[in-house]
């Protein structure tokens, strides 16, 4: 049998010997392997844990890490966005997007955000003046989205000069 698991937050209950950084009673996140987080207490390697601040409460916690760990990838790793880029963003009123506009705001960079319209008054503070594309396929709007996708994507982003 096992546990399963990847995604958890929790309280420091006891410090190891040679353990520093971390204090009993101290709010720590994790999101990796090994598997197990469907448990009420474990061992955890020291070096896959972040502390978790008080104003995220844990199920917040939990399930951001993984999605903030996707876009630390697609920006930093896959493609290292920069200041004045602007880019095509599909999904963007989801997690994962909600995120990204904000990492993407914070770098300097801009994002032509795909939503659905339902969901684009929660995220329209986040899109500033940028136009956003509705992804609703039943309104006739996959043309002129597949029609804007190949005029602003490239290899490895897209540029949007008039937002």
């Amino acid at each position: 049998p096992c546990i399963l698991g990847l995604e958890g937050v929790g309280r420091v209950v006891e410090v190891g010997t040679g353990v520093s950084g971390f204090s009993i009673g101290d709010r720590v996140g994790y999101n990796s392997t090994p598997i197990g987080a469907y448990v009420e207490e474990r061992d955890y390697p020291v070096e896959k844990l972040i502390k978790i601040p008080d104003y995220i409460n844990d199920d917040e916690a939990a399930s951001i890490l993984l999605k903030g760990m996707t876009v630390e990838y697609l920006f930093n790793r896959t493609y290292k966005i920069k200041r004045g880029e602007f880019f095509l963003f599909h999904a963007a009123a989801g997690g994962v997007g909600l995120i990204a506009s904000q990492w993407a705001s914070a770098v300097g960079a801009r994002i032509y955000p795909c939503v659905l319209m339902s969901f684009a008054a929660r995220c329209e503070s986040l899109f500033e003046r940028c136009p956003v594309i509705d992804t609703d396929c039943s309104n006739g709007l996959l043309e002129p989205i597949a029609s804007i996708s190949s005029r602003l994507v490239d290899r490895v982003g897209a540029r949007y000069p008039n937002c």
